[in-house]
């Protein structure tokens, strides 16, 4: 079963990519999904970084279900 955390840094992800997109939509760049992937991982590093320090649990599966989250983002806003 995926604990709710999980589902969290999904939910995260997925709104890190598709914010960051329509930043990029209204600022008139194009950002490629390689960057924005990119920025979702080192968010994802970044909050497990902070857990670190504030005796939260770091997990590499939180930063496994940002990116996945913010792929499924690429996709939806790729193909629907």
């Amino acid at each position: 079963m995926i604990g709710f955390d999980k589902v969290l840094h999904f939910i995260a992800g997925f709104l890190i990519y598709s914010i960051t997109h329509a930043i990029g939509i209204y600022i008139n760049i194009v950002l490629s999904p390689i960057i924005i992937m990119l920025f979702v991982l080192l968010m994802g590093i970044t909050k497990e970084i902070f857990d670190k320090f504030t005796h939260g649990d770091v997990e590499v599966a939180d930063v496994m279900a940002t990116v996945i989250g913010g792929f499924s983002g690429l996709v939806v806003l790729t193909y629907f």
